[in-house]
């Protein structure tokens, strides 16, 4: 089938282009290969990740080559950033990160911390990391009789972080607890059927 009839037949089949959660991805180019380009028009600010906006083109792309017969693999590029994550979003996580003051490690080590920072970035194994920039101030062991006592920093430290390798997802299930309600509904960022999110405590010192 001639590529340009392909886009023709699919850009009607879209009408007004592919609208991911606010974003909008309009296939204006083809290539002899069937390469679709797409640009992203997002007047709305509406945070997205080229990551979560392939899955959605993918599954797009693939039901219209059905219903046209057409028996090829989805090929397409995406022109724009590979991620943005608008202000208000922004602010909302750095605002939720401050509100951690206590992590916990094995239910019975606690680190007191400060909020420093944060930033945001999507891994190849379907992922968006934050990363938690924080100042450890004191640790605390809960012994078996109920009691606390304060032990060594950097010992709690190390601990924490041999603890982080064994299970990423656990350090945030049990410490960042509002980040997966934060970044609920918002599937031009992050699609919740294939993609995951996760924090890491990044410790600083003062």
């Amino acid at each position: 089938m001639n590529p340009k009839k392909i886009l023709e037949l699919y850009q009607k089949y879209l009408k007004d282009g592919l609208f991911i959660s606010g974003v909008r991805l309009v296939p204006y180019k083809i290539d002899k290969i069937y390469t679709i380009y797409y640009k992203i028009d997002n007047p709305d600010d509406i945070s997205y990740s080229e990551m979560s906006l392939r899955g959605w083109v993918t599954e797009s792309l693939n039901k219209f080559y059905e219903i046209i017969g057409f028996d090829n693999e989805p090929i397409f590029e995406i022109l724009g950033e590979s991620y943005y994550v608008n202000d208000s979003l922004m602010n909302e996580l750095g605002e939720y990160l401050k509100t951690v003051k206590k992590i916990v490690c094995n239910n019975n080590l606690l680190i007191d911390i400060e909020h420093k920072g944060f930033s945001v970035e999507f891994h190849g194994d379907n992922s968006l990391l934050i990363e938690n920039y924080v100042v450890p101030l004191k640790a605390i062991i809960k012994l078996t009789n109920g009691r606390e006592k304060r032990t060594d920093l950097d010992f709690a430290i190390e601990r924490y972080k041999n603890h982080q390798k064994l299970s990423k997802y656990d350090e945030t299930e049990f410490n960042y607890i509002q980040i997966d309600t934060i970044l609920e509904n918002k599937e031009a960022l992050i699609d919740p059927e294939w993609m995951v999110e996760y924090v890491v405590t990044k410790f600083q010192t003062i």
